[in-house]
């Protein structure tokens, strides 16, 4: 018993001692968020968005949505078609095993966000410095993106994101061995993920930045392989534009689903041409504030970027870096010309960038223990303030929310109660 009452005791003259603090304006004295704790909170974030991720999900896989299941659904049925080699992969699968397309769909959407969120979490918890990255892995667009807007996520470029965060990981972690086998499975495997989108093709020399210094001191065979999967990928970049689709096509595709088919949407799309794209974009930049918009997305999402400023700092100024870069971001402003959903291209950047960054360690923290972070109440409030209030929308919108937390009521207008 006088355990127990020395016990109540102690938690008592904490409680006074923190009130008085408040009092005397102490209480938003800052704390050292250690090693463990962070970790914790790392993994309830990862846990998070892929549990909110899968949810989601679902809501499109009853739904059908025409965009988010829809693209993924087109094949060669008809013929060859830009697009069609998931929706090919994907049809073969459902006559091998019965599963529909759309939960083939799925699956496949889930298992490149499982392999993203969990490189992630290796990637931050394992790094020296682990606590310069909670305000990017606590943003509204790195883990929860597609939670954020479900209409704007699980599109074909996870399938280039899960790519490069494997890459970053076998860079920092991997043995060699191990790296040899990821980097030619990638050179491989790049060409088929153009024949499923063709726009994956602006991004495959950032996979060089990554491989850059490793593949400098490599035998002429993995430069082979390199220069080998850029031709390749060159020629199925090439099919794509050839091979765009008609009204006929789309038509054909849909019979070859039956009743997996959703309506309108993707499919429907490949009868358009790019003249089509252009004149959306340029109803929308003259007509809307999409541009406003759009700036206050890049200006919102570049504050989480500056406690990591000294990894990106290497990488921007290394000139050899650019000879990848300027490409990249030459062929984005040219898709910018042509696809109104400019939110995507601005989440594909901000993933890259994040997942570069570990490339980019301070080498002596590495020889140093991991640090804990400073934080306080007022840092906690504005961390939330900046996942609440505000989601890089993937086409325009409301960009500052007036409902929080969104995820809660995108799920209501998903399952058809909102």
């Amino acid at each position: 018993m006088a355990k127990l009452e020395g016990h109540i005791y102690h938690h008592q003259v904490r409680v006074i001692t923190y009130l008085s603090r408040i009092r005397y304006g102490q209480a938003f004295k800052s704390i050292r968020l250690e090693q463990k704790p962070f970790n914790r909170l790392l993994c309830l974030l990862i846990a998070s968005a892929f549990l909110l991720t899968a949810v989601l999900g679902y809501g499109h896989y009853v739904s059908l949505h025409n965009w988010v299941i829809g693209d993924w659904l087109i094949n060669y049925q008809a013929g060859f078609v830009r697009r069609g080699l998931t929706g090919e992969l994907l049809f073969s699968l459902y006559q091998l095993t019965g599963l529909s397309p759309p939960l083939l769909t799925l699956f496949l959407q889930l298992s490149c966000y499982l392999i993203f969120l969990t490189v992630s979490f290796a990637l931050v918890k394992n790094d020296q410095q682990p606590s310069v990255y909670l305000l990017l892995v606590a943003s509204p667009f790195i883990l929860f993106f597609q939670v954020m807007d479900p209409y704007g996520g699980f599109r074909k470029e996870i399938l280039y994101i899960a790519l490069l965060a494997v890459n970053c990981w076998s860079v920092c972690y991997a043995t060699d061995k191990s790296r040899q086998v990821i980097f030619v499975v990638t050179m491989v495997l790049y060409p088929l993920l153009i024949l499923s989108h063709e726009m994956l093709a602006v991004f495959m020399p950032i996979l060089f930045i990554v491989h850059k210094d490793w593949l400098l001191s490599r035998s002429q065979g993995f430069k082979l392989v390199a220069l080998l999967s850029i031709a390749v990928s060159c020629a199925a970049f090439l099919s794509a534009l050839l091979f765009q689709g008609d009204k006929a096509m789309a038509g054909s595709i849909c019979n070859s689903l039956g009743a997996f088919c959703p309506q309108g949407g993707a499919i429907t799309w490949l009868q358009y041409g790019s003249d089509r794209g252009l004149h959306e974009v340029t109803t929308k930049v003259l007509s809307t504030d999409y541009l406003t918009s759009f700036a206050a997305m890049v200006l919102l999402s570049g504050l989480a970027y500056l406690p990591i400023k000294n990894r990106l700092r290497p990488l921007l100024c290394d000139p050899l870096n650019w000879l990848f870069l300027l490409p990249a971001m030459a062929g984005t402003l040219v898709l910018m010309l042509f696809a109104v959903d400019w939110g995507r291209f601005l989440y594909i950047w901000c993933v890259t960038f994040f997942l570069l960054s570990f490339l980019f360690a301070d080498k002596k923290a590495e020889q140093q223990p991991a640090a804990g972070m400073a934080i306080s109440v007022p840092y906690v409030i504005l961390l939330l303030a900046y996942f609440l209030s505000w989601r890089m929308g993937h086409y325009y919108g409301e960009l500052f929310i007036g409902h929080t937390p969104i995820f809660l009521y995108q799920w209501l207008v998903l399952t058809g109660h909102g």
